[in-house]
């Protein structure tokens, strides 16, 4: 195609010298829509790229935290279990709490999300500013890894003997 306008050009200018001019820069229409729209596509990758980033340090911070604040309850773990209270009740009362924790923190980040979205529109590639998937998506991801932390997290504090844990600070 390319050797066809070329030469289309030449001919021409052998035509008629003066009155037209050999075209400089011969492209497809799909290579012209591909660069109008390569710029868009390089920000809209990069944001991707730092969702996905922004992400896994969300995943990591949950996990610490998680692990930090079942770790501070050793004590208090103790007792429920030297009381009386069956290592169940007290693995529910754990991951319940943090699975309270979470559905607070998640409806603010999805409801903070769907507030920014307008300022967002004009960078999404398309995608509905409130797409269904990226907010049924994001929420179930934390929420399982807040779920999977809270479970990895309580499993070793509820092996902990009474009295070790009594003795823990």
């Amino acid at each position: 195609m390319r050797r066809f306008v070329i030469s289309l050009g030449a001919a021409l200018l052998i035509a008629a010298p003066g009155a037209a001019q050999a075209p400089d820069r011969i492209a497809t229409m799909e290579q012209i829509l591909s660069n109008s729209i390569l710029q868009p596509r390089f920000y809209a990758g990069m944001f991707g790229l730092f969702a996905l980033i922004a992400g896994t340090l969300a995943v990591v911070g949950i996990y610490g935290g998680i692990a930090f604040a079942v770790s501070s309850r050793t004590r208090e773990i103790g007792i429920r279990v030297a009381l009386g209270a069956s290592k169940f009740q007290v693995f529910r009362a754990i991951v319940g709490d943090m699975l309270l924790l979470a559905a607070v923190g998640i409806a603010a980040g999805v409801a903070g999300g769907a507030m920014l979205t307008r300022y967002l529109q004009q960078m999404l590639f398309e995608l509905t500013p409130l797409d269904p998937a990226v907010f049924i998506a994001m929420p179930v991801v934390l929420a399982s890894a807040v779920l999977g932390a809270a479970l990895l997290s309580a499993r070793p504090a509820l092996t902990v003997a009474p009295l070790a844990a009594l003795r823990h600070e």
